[in-house]
C-alpha cells in the first residue's frame, strides 16, 4: 500500500502561507513598483516638465509684478517732475537777471528732457517744451557772464578730462536741438491735411520757438556770448554745433 502523503502544514515554511506550489514565486512589492522601467521614466519626465512649467510661470509672475511696480513709480516720478518742471520755470521768469538763472535754467532743461516722451502723455508738455525754448533763446542774449547759461557752463571745464559743465552743456544743446527737430516733423506730419485750411501762419506761431532754438543751436555765428569765455574754451564750444 502507498504511504500516506505528509500534511502540507507538518512543514515549517508552509505554516505560515500555506500551500504553496512548487517553483511558485511569490512577491512583497507594491503594485506601482510593477511597472516597466519604460512608465517610470515617461512619469518622471512629465514631473520634470510640469516643474519646469511652474518655474516659467513664476519667473513671469515676477516679471510681470516688477514691470508693474516699474510703471506706477515712473509715472509719480513724471507727475513729481512736472510739477517741479512748473514750479521752476515760474521761478525763472520772476527772477531778475542774476546768478540765480543759471541753475534754474540748467534745471528746466534737464527736466524737459525727462519729461519728454513720457507716459501718459500730458498735453501740457509741448508748452512746457516751448517755454524752455523761450528760456533758453532770451538767456543766451544776457551780457552778464554770471547769469548767462551758455558761459556759465562753458566757462567750468574743471571735470574729469577738463570738461566739467562744458560736457553737460554740450550735450543737453544736442538733444534740445533733436528734440526740436522731432516736434518740427512731428507737427509737419500733422499738419499734412489741414494745411490747406490752416496756412502756414499756424505752424510758424506753433512751433515758432523751437524752430528759432533749433537754428540758433546749429548756428555758433550766432551765440555773442563766445567773446566772453576764454580763448580755450571757445573752440570746445562750437563743437556743439558742428
Amino acid at each position: 500500500a502507498e504511504p500516506p502523503r505528509p500534511s502540507p502544514l507538518a512543514q515549517p515554511e508552509n505554516m505560515f502561507f500555506g500551500d504553496v506550489a512548487p517553483g511558485r514565486k511569490v512577491t512583497m512589492r507594491g503594485s506601482s513598483k510593477q511597472q516597466d522601467r519604460r512608465s517610470v521614466l515617461d512619469q518622471a519626465k512629465k514631473e520634470r516638465e510640469a516643474r519646469e512649467t511652474k518655474r516659467r510661470q513664476h519667473r513671469a509672475a515676477i516679471l510681470l509684478q516688477a514691470a508693474s511696480r516699474r510703471r506706477v513709480v515712473r509715472r509719480a516720478a513724471t507727475a513729481r517732475e512736472r510739477a517741479e518742471w512748473d514750479a521752476r520755470a515760474a521761478a525763472y521768469f520772476a527772477q531778475a537777471p542774476g546768478p540765480a538763472m543759471v541753475p534754474l535754467v540748467r534745471a528746466l532743461v534737464r527736466g524737459c528732457l525727462y519729461i519728454h516722451g513720457a507716459r501718459p502723455a500730458d498735453q501740457a508738455d509741448a508748452e512746457r517744451r516751448r517755454t524752455l525754448c523761450e528760456a533758453v533763446l532770451a538767456n543766451a542774449t544776457l551780457t552778464d557772464a554770471g547769469a548767462n547759461w551758455c558761459i556759465a557752463m562753458n566757462t567750468d571745464m574743471s571735470g574729469a578730462g577738463g570738461t566739467g559743465l562744458a560736457a553737460e552743456w554740450a550735450m543737453h544743446t544736442r538733444k534740445l536741438a533733436v528734440l526740436c527737430v522731432l516736434a518740427l516733423a512731428t507737427r509737419r506730419d500733422g499738419a499734412t491735411t489741414t494745411s490747406a485750411s490752416s496756412g502756414a501762419g499756424a505752424d510758424e506761431g506753433d512751433l515758432g520757438a523751437e524752430r528759432r532754438l533749433l537754428v540758433y543751436l546749429t548756428d555758433a555765428g550766432s551765440w555773442p556770448w563766445l567773446s566772453a569765455l576764454p580763448p580755450a574754451h571757445v573752440e570746445r564750444a562750437t563743437l556743439s554745433a558742428a
